[in-house]
């Protein structure tokens, strides 16, 4: 019985944190500074743009119906949270033969799947995840070979960091942005040298 409880609750918990991430992002399409990035907040500005709400109430009816309707199941992780939604599954870029692999999940799967959702917060999380991918790329003593998969990777995280970024005056991710340009760099000049 407390099995079944348990179980009850967590899915409660998950519908009431769904909603909460849809309501804030619908909510901050009209703020100045967003701090959000990733496919899943791309869905997000679409789903109000083809919808057309302009008042309250036509919010509240959009919140409810991708709460609701589209959005199946989320998973929290440091560098995003995985926000499936019906319809996404076999562009999930965890995704074998058309069912996620969420278990798997990963940097270089998560930061450019269709349902990544990135926050400020998971900025930390970022970094500290693709340090590998980092330090490969940066490693002078790897063959080119297998420091571009680790550049893919990389890439991603800077055009999410970017994205973070973009609504800041003076962006606190500056720094980081210059040390993974600097670090994708390295790379593509060490393909171009004469070998």
């Amino acid at each position: 019985m407390k099995g079944k409880e348990a179980k009850a609750l967590m899915q409660v918990a998950k519908r009431t944190t769904i909603n909460h991430i849809v309501r804030n992002r619908i909510k901050s399409l009209n703020d100045e500074r967003r701090h959000y990035s990733g496919l899943f907040d791309r869905f997000i500005n679409k789903a109000v743009a083809i919808t057309h709400v302009k008042t309250h109430g036509e919010y509240e009816k959009l919140t409810n119906k991708v709460s609701n309707d589209r959005i199946i199941d989320i998973k929290v992780n440091p560098w995003n949270t995985c926000v499936l939604r019906k319809g996404t599954f076999v562009h999930a870029k965890c995704s074998e033969d058309g069912t996620p692999q969420r278990h798997k999940a990963e940097p270089s799967l998560c930061l450019g799947c269709i349902n990544g959702d990135i926050e400020e917060g998971n900025f930390n999380g970022i970094v500290v995840y693709i340090k590998p991918d980092v330090e490969a790329c940066r490693n002078p003593n790897l063959p080119l070979f297998i420091k571009m998969a680790h550049l893919v990777t990389v890439r991603l995280a800077l055009k999410r960091i970017k994205e973070l970024s973009k609504n800041h005056d003076v962006s606190p991710y500056q720094k980081y942005i210059d040390f993974l340009n600097e670090t994708i760099e390295m790379v593509v000049s060490s393909e171009e040298a004469p070998k």
